[in-house]
């Protein structure tokens, strides 16, 4: 009887420390974790020369707001492109500045191009 009750008090404490190492040990975020009730910014700045970032991976919260806060000081418009479903666009007029805001609801890697200059500005992590 007795090894009866410690087989199952052993099973209830792995039990208990597997669920709460699933949840963050104890709840808490992890550090490289984005917190859904803030927006994540992501400041772009565009150049006759490229964009800056390039290539850098950033995480989003599914559902968390973004905002692209973009200057464009090159001499021609651009266009920046949200690989997302649905996919989205932005027009950046030459010499301008704007903040573009939108979600993502779906899980996985968005890329976030510029069509004029070619290049790949930023990767959203979604989770």
């Amino acid at each position: 009887m007795k090894s009866t009750i410690a087989t199952l008090a052993a099973a209830t404490t792995l039990l208990l420390v597997g669920c709460q190492a699933q949840d963050g040990a104890g709840g808490e975020a992890s550090e490289n974790s984005a917190d859904s009730s803030e927006s994540v910014r992501v400041e772009i700045e565009l150049d006759d020369s490229g964009a800056t970032p390039q290539g850098e991976r950033v995480e989003v919260a599914t559902g968390q707001l973004v905002e692209l806060d973009v200057t464009n000081n090159s001499s021609q418009d651009d266009e920046i492109h949200v690989h997302s479903d649905p996919e989205q666009s932005f027009d950046v007029a030459a010499g301008s500045s704007d903040i573009f805001t939108f979600s993502i609801n779906r899980p996985g890697q968005v890329a976030v191009e510029s069509h004029g200059l070619g290049v790949t500005i930023v990767q959203l992590v979604v989770e």
